[in-house]
């Protein structure tokens, strides 16, 4: 590169015009712009060597900047950078080029958790070793577990952030459910009981149309003469009393909703 320049420089010096130096010098492929700013950076400082702190310099993500996006950010982790940008008076994509470059943070996304009490931490920390307990010393035999769950037929779309869908309006704000029961053990499962739409599950239904017409007679008819112990949830019309007494009068064995 030297080269060139020093080659620009002794044509310019032997009196050449800039287009007459372009041509002289085809063959080291300089073009007009490289001989304009070498001629000028020679008039400029009278040496051809590249001045120091040229070029453009940060404003936006500048080492300032950057302090002062931090500083923000421990005060709040959840700013957003939308709101930093409005505060410092810069692009949005000067803020994110800061995060993701110069302070290496990302944005997560908070997740909802079901906060318990120490209490509650004890308690069921408690019921858990119970449990292990009984199942290693054979008190729980051939457990079966149940549950419900609602199902959507049809694709909600609501753009929410991470599942986004380019319609002219929303459609399918309520889409069609439908809610199952099932139950498990190790060595089968149970029919699949579809419980009508619209149908709350209350503790008579639960007991009437789950227990009673679905759980009995296909455990019955899978355990035969062996002794099984039913588990569920702990949801209201479980833990009602008139099924916790069902419960106790026509299974072999059951987890109690305090155990």
């Amino acid at each position: 590169m030297d080269f060139k320049r020093n080659s620009v420089i002794a044509l310019h010096l032997a009196g050449k015009s800039q287009p007459s130096i372009v041509r002289e010098l085809k063959l080291l492929k300089v073009n007009k712009v490289f001989v304009y700013r070498t001629i000028t950076r020679y008039n400029d400082t009278g040496s051809i060597a590249k001045r120091h702190g040229g070029g453009h310099q940060k404003t936006a993500t500048s080492r300032e900047m950057v302090q002062k996006v931090k500083k923000r950010l421990e005060r709040n982790p959840r700013r957003s950078a939308n709101q930093m940008a409005k505060e410092l008076k810069i692009s949005d994509r000067s803020i994110r080029r800061i995060l993701k470059n110069d302070l290496k943070v990302k944005p997560y996304k908070i997740q909802k958790a079901h906060d318990l009490t120490s209490k509650q931490r004890q308690v069921r920390l408690e019921r858990a070793k119970e449990l292990l307990r009984l199942a290693e010393s054979g008190q729980l035999p051939n457990i079966v577990f149940s549950d419900k769950n609602i199902f959507t037929i049809e694709q909600q779309f609501v753009n929410s952030q991470n599942d986004r869908v380019n319609l002219t309006d929303r459609s399918c704000e309520n889409p069609p459910q439908i809610m199952v029961w099932a139950a498990v053990t190790a060595d089968g499962r149970s029919p699949i009981i579809f419980i009508e739409p619209g149908v709350k599950v209350n503790a008579q239904y639960y007991r009437e149309s789950i227990l009673k017409v679905a759980l009995k007679p296909w455990a019955d008819k899978h355990f035969g003469d062996r002794p099984w112990t039913f588990q569920q949830d702990s949801a209201p019309s479980h833990k009602a009393r008139l099924n916790q007494e069902w419960l106790e009068n026509n299974v072999p064995n059951f987890i109690t909703s305090t155990q």
